[in-house]
Formats: structure tokens, sequence, C-alpha cells
């Protein structure tokens, strides 16, 4: 069964290698780990096509792109829906549960990744790269490497293209153990535990974060509050490492590249403030201590980060009375932050979007009271300027996770 697709969605990633600038900026952005981590708001490599899947309210899946980005194109997108009831080959129709997450495999071509209601989780790839028309939902492996079968799933899931170009997907089951499934050519392989940390259970859904040699991190917090990260290399992973903090009990962990290569980790923590570390060298499990960025902002849910065109790093945060603010750092790679600046006041009721485009300059999307999608873009790179909001052309409503 075929489904052309035909309304939108939201789920995006970053899925595409920015070229841009030069120096170290050229390099983090070519480098952006969104290039291959899945996630929410993506670009195409090459044509550096924005392109997004989320769930809509009836548990449907969408996906949509847009390949223009100058000034308020936003009657570029283009969106196809698919739809709920979707087969997984003979077994029973699909309904996607979560936020779906997007990403491109090493053929260009768009793979959705989705927790059903059954909990398991679901995979579907377009016929093509940019073809609009995608396989059937096929069932991921439910057999585990050690001849059992994988407990199920909760929240959300994690998917990355590794440097390799195989692709892998990490989930988290009811007992706070994360699971590791990879898949060569088109074959998923069975999942392997990851497990947890010892004398904590995770309760957050896995968070991947790319590093600069293209090794990753796994980050999740437990349930005693505290981040922890596992550090992988080729098909090798180290131990757990407690990183420590005082994490709020929302999902709320996000991370990006710094321009020497560093990855700093944001967290909402128990305060509802930012707190944030950062890799003491590039490529390692070692780690500064944390710290709180200043500022009177009371958050909701989890940051989310972006890379400038500069090599800056750009920080959004659904704070308290459904506000949107954010503010950049000084420099590349410096410790010091800009003031928080609102960008929406009580408007927005989920954790934003964010993306940088090809251009370097930073969209956003969020969902709004109605369950409709709203975009905002920067109006050139590096600007502190917005375009207006544009609601509507990315249909709804839509369900948050």
């Amino acid at each position: 069964m075929r489904l052309i697709a035909r309304s939108t969605c939201l789920a995006l990633i970053f899925a595409g290698a920015v070229a841009l600038g030069s120096g170290d900026a050229a390099a983090q952005l070519a480098n952006l780990i969104p290039s291959r981590v899945g996630g929410t708001l993506a670009t195409r490599a090459g044509t550096g096509t924005l392109i997004m899947a989320s769930r809509h309210g009836d548990n449907s899946v969408g996906f949509g792109h847009r390949p223009g980005f100058t000034g308020a194109g936003w009657t570029r997108w283009n969106l196809w829906t698919l739809k709920v009831g979707m087969r997984a080959g003979d077994s029973p129709l699909v309904n996607i549960a979560t936020t779906p997450v997007t990403l491109l495999r090493n053929d260009s071509r768009a793979i959705v990744l989705g927790r059903g209601w059954d909990n398991r989780l679901y995979t579907a790839a377009e016929d093509q790269p940019g073809s609009n028309s995608f396989t059937d939902w096929v069932r991921m492996p439910t057999a585990t490497n050690t001849g059992g079968t994988v407990p199920t799933f909760t929240g959300r899931q994690a998917m990355v293209r590794r440097t390799d170009t195989v692709m892998a997907v990490y989930a988290m089951d009811g007992s706070g153990n994360v699971w590791e499934a990879i898949q060569n050519g088109t074959t998923w392989n069975a999942w392997m535990s990851l497990g947890r940390p010892g004398g904590s259970a995770l309760r957050n859904s896995p968070v991947l974060s790319m590093m600069n040699n293209g090794a990753y991190l796994l980050l999740a917090a437990g349930t005693n509050n505290r981040l922890y990260a596992r550090m992988q290399s080729g098909t090798t992973w180290g131990g757990w490492t407690d990183l420590g903090g005082a994490l709020a009990a929302n999902d709320a962990i996000a991370s990006a590249p710094n321009s020497n290569g560093r990855v700093s980790v944001f967290v909402n923590n128990s305060s509802s403030t930012i707190s944030v570390l950062t890799q003491t060298a590039t490529n390692t499990n070692s780690w500064s201590a944390w710290s709180t960025l200043s500022g009177t902002v009371t958050g909701q849910s989890r940051p989310a980060v972006a890379v400038q065109g500069d090599g800056r790093l750009a920080l959004f945060f659904h704070s308290s009375g459904n506000n949107l603010n954010w503010r950049v750092q000084t420099a590349p790679s410096a410790t010091t932050w800009g003031n928080w600046s609102n960008i929406q006041s009580g408007a927005s009721t989920s954790a934003p979007a964010v993306v940088t485009d090809k251009n370097g300059v930073i969209h956003l999307v969020l969902t709004g009271p109605s369950g409709y999608h709203y975009e905002r873009a920067q109006v050139a790179a590096n600007s502190t300027s917005w375009t207006q909001w544009q609601a509507g052309y990315l249909g709804g409503p839509y369900s948050t996770p």
C-alpha cells in the first residue's frame, strides 16, 4: 500500500550538511550534528531544502518540505500526509503515538520513525529522494541479540546516521534501560541493550549529540535527576558517566557543538532555569563543571539550540506564560552570553524546534494554542530581527509529544 502525502507535519530534524562561511564556523556548520542526527527540523543535503514530520490529532503522520529560504516564502511548503491506518505489511493498522523522528538515509531518502500504540517502533521511507511517496510502515524487529524479546518502549526515540552510513535507533524501555538497533542496508539487526547507569534507572528519552570526529554521545537523565552520558566510537561504547547536575522532571536536554568542536549540553534544571556544561576537550567524555545561565526566565519545557552562521550558539527556551525567549553567545565558543530576549509572548504551547538553513539563517517552528504550527526565521544570518510569525501554511491541528 502506497500513501501519497498531502497535508503537513512536525517532528523536525537537521539532516543535511550545511555549507557556509569559512574557518571554524564553516567546519562547525558542515559537521552540524543535526546533519546526521534525527530530531525536529531538518535540511536535505546539497539542496538545503527544509523538511519536517509531525503527528496529527488523529495519529496520522505529516511530512513536508520547503525548498526556498528568502523572505516570507511560506507558501513554498509542499505538504503531504502519511495517513492514520497505514498498514505495516499484513500487520494491524498503525497509529503513531508520539512525535515522529525523521532523517536522511545515506541514499538521500527521508526515513520517518515513530512509536505505535502497541509501543513498538515503525519506519517508513521515501520511495525516492523527494518523491513525495512513502513505503508502507515497517515494524522494527522485536528480537534481542541474546535471543529474547525486547521490552516495549516509552517516550520518544533517537535516530542517527553514522559516519560508516549505518543507521542506528535508540529507545528506552519502561525499566529505564536504553536499547540500540542498527540497520545494514535495508535490514534492521536485533536489539542490543546499552543498559543503564549503576544505581539509577533512566527516565528521559535518549538524546544524541554528534562530536567533532563523527562519533557521538548518548545523553539521558536518571531518576535521581542527574545527567548521564555514554560515548560511542565506531562500533564500541564506553561506560555510563555520571555528569551530575539537578535536572527538572520534564524532558529537558539539548546539545550542540561549539565552534572549537567541543559539545555543550543545556538542561532545564530543578530551579526551572538553564544549566550548561561543556566538554573540556573535543571527542571526549570529560566535562566542565555545571554553570547556570543568568536571567529570570523560568522554563516550562526543554530548551533548543542552533548554530548561527558566525558560529555562535543560539539558545531558545519556552518559558512560563507560554513565552518564547532566546539568547546568543557573545562570541563563538564563549562561556558568556547575551541577555534573554523575548520572541513571542503568550502564544507558544510547545518547546520550539530550530534548524539552521544553508544560508546560516535560523528557522524555528512551534505549536500555538489552536494546535497549528507557526514558523519564524531570522531576516538574515546572525540577525537579531525576525520575520513575522506565519501560520496556516504548515497546516494542523497537531498533537504535541
